[in-house]
Parts: structure tokens; sequence; C-alpha cells
């Protein structure tokens, strides 16, 4: 604020103006307001791919939590009905090779089942897997989901079951044929899930071409006109199941 001082040789004196010493300027000229934005939006496009990067791995860790809280779960159940339990998960394919058709459960939900009994061993071509037959979902339960762009990957000892011309051919899974999708009521009948099976002492199949553990992979990715299952990035978090106690090993991850 401007004070006025005394007369002197004839003109009087402002004192303490805008233009004075000692006086500071309020406010940021409009070339120092576009200065730091540009040097924030540099500093955000670097940082972007790195806090991007981070969400997915949560998610993922999200993700592979779940899947693995519900294969002990499973297995838990098994011993305690003495009867074969399954973990259903469905692939990204449609119906006819080991998934579902609605894209909400490809690659990307679970749920486990009692079966009517033992799973029967189907050979094809010296290829030999397991397939058992749905009796209901696990009384209490419902469909569980991924994190928003997480999925079930494929492996060497838990892939993707296929359609091959001498007939259908898991490769590398056992299968839940009649299963009621989505619910037990007002459902199709869905044929060839792929799934992880229990026994009623706890112990897992094993893996139909190696006969050894089976691998599950939780990975970052995305679904590409349908049915292709992309991995983005390297995102993707694993574990082992011992065939032999059932047991979730997270110090071998599934290859």
């Amino acid at each position: 604020m401007a004070r006025w001082g005394r007369q002197m040789s004839g003109a009087w004196r402002i004192e303490g103006w805008a233009g004075g010493p000692g006086l500071r300027r309020a406010g940021f000229s409009l070339l120092e307001v576009f200065l730091v934005m540009a040097i924030m939006s540099m500093m955000i496009a670097l940082a972007l791919p790195t806090v991007q990067g981070m969400l997915r791995a949560s998610r993922v860790d999200a993700g592979v939590s779940r899947v693995a809280q519900e294969v002990r779960l499973a297995r838990q159940r098994a011993m305690a009905s003495g009867r074969y339990v399954a973990v259903l998960l469905p692939t990204a394919e449609d119906s006819h090779a080991g998934g579902f058709t609605d894209p909400r459960y490809k690659a990307c939900a679970l749920r486990s089942c009692l079966l009517e009994g033992p799973p029967v061993a189907v050979t094809v071509e010296s290829k030999t897997w397991f397939e058992g037959t749905f009796d209901s979902y696990i009384e209490n339960t419902a469909w569980q989901y991924l994190p928003a762009g997480v999925y079930l990957g494929y492996t060497d000892t838990f892939g993707p079951a296929t359609t091959a011309a001498v007939g259908y051919e898991p490769n590398t899974c056992h299968v839940v044929s009649g299963v009621l999708f989505p619910e037990a009521t007002d459902a199709v009948s869905v044929d060839n899930v792929r799934a992880l099976i229990f026994r009623p002492n706890g112990s897992l199949l094993p893996n139909p071409v190696t006969q050894s553990h089976t691998g599950v992979l939780v990975q970052a990715g995305r679904i590409r006109n349908g049915t292709d299952l992309l991995m983005e990035g390297t995102n993707s978090v694993g574990f082992e199941i011992n065939r032999f106690t059932g047991k979730v090993n997270f110090d071998v991850l599934a290859p």
C-alpha cells in the first residue's frame, strides 16, 4: 500500500510504491505457469508406466491369493466330506474347449463343486486324462472372479483344453462335464470344463502329461478375438500344487 510522504522540491514522494525496492510481487506470470505445467506433465509421463505396473502387480497378487485360497478350501472340503471335489477353472476358449461363452467367466472365474463319484480315465492316442461328472456346487458358495485385467494363464502342467481332429483332447488338464452353468437352477449343461480335482484323502490328481505336480499361473493380460488369451508385460505369479499332499507351494513357481 502506498503512503504519501512530505512534499519535496515541489513534488510529492510516494513511499512503498509497487515498483519500489523491497516490495515482493504477488502471483506468477503466464510463462512461469506454462513452464511449471510442462515440467509436471513430463514427470507424470515418466512415472505413469511405473504406476501402471505397480497396479497390475497388485491385482495379480490379489488374484493369485484368491486362487490359492480356493484350492486350499477345496482340498479341505474333499477330506471333510470324503468325496471328490473339483475346482472349476474355465479357459478363455468357448464351452466346447474347456471354457464358457460368457466373457465374464473366460479364464478369470473359479468355483468348487462336488463330483458324482471317482473321475473316469479317458484315453485318446496314448494320452490319458480324467473326466469327472458334476454333482453340485459346494453349498453356500458362488462364482469368484479375478481382478480386472487378471487371468488364469496356461502352463506346461496346467494348460488349455483343445479340440483335436480325433476328438476332445485336454492335453495338460483334467475336466469336469455336466456342469450346470452358471447356477444349478435355470442353467445350461457345459462339458469338459478345465479343473483341479482332489481325492477324498486330499491329494490332487497328477498332471495328465507329466504325472507330476500341477503348476498354476495367474497373470496380467487381455483376451483378444473372444478366445485368445494374451499376456501383458511381465506381471505373473505362479505356484505349484503337490500331487501327493495337495498343498500349495509358492517356493516353486509355475513353469
